[in-house]
């Protein structure tokens, strides 16, 4: 594996990248992985000068920044959702937890007094 470098790579007429920042972004993500999410959904831009000079060019910019807009909105919606149920589970667990000690107390009772389970 080769060490990142401080130059882009060659542009392929698509993407430049730079192994750099992409290093950094990742020593990041790694130092704080509960923020993955969050800066997946927000890294979701596009340059217009990234579509050139092209007829149309501005116009393909334009929806697919309105479709990065709308996905990223989405994405919100769905990691609060997310939440929501995260949160949900954890008190229906204890919900289960709770009940397990009071199931066993009853049948210990139960099986102490020798009186039939109905």
């Amino acid at each position: 594996m080769t060490s990142p470098r401080s130059t882009p790579l060659p542009d392929d007429g698509y993407v430049a990248f730079d192994p750099q920042l992409f290093a950094e972004a990742k020593a990041s993500l790694d130092a704080h992985p509960e923020q993955f999410a969050h800066r997946r959904i927000g890294a979701f831009r596009f340059a217009p000068a990234g579509f050139g000079q092209v007829p149309g060019a501005s116009e393909a910019a334009a929806r697919a920044a309105a479709w990065a807009e709308k996905t990223r909105a989405e994405f919100g919606r769905v990691q609060a959702e997310i939440g929501d149920l995260a949160v949900g589970c954890g008190k229906a667990r204890q919900m289960c937890l709770d009940a397990d000690v009071t199931t066993a107390a009853v049948a210990r009772q139960v099986a102490l007094s020798q009186e039939p389970v109905r």
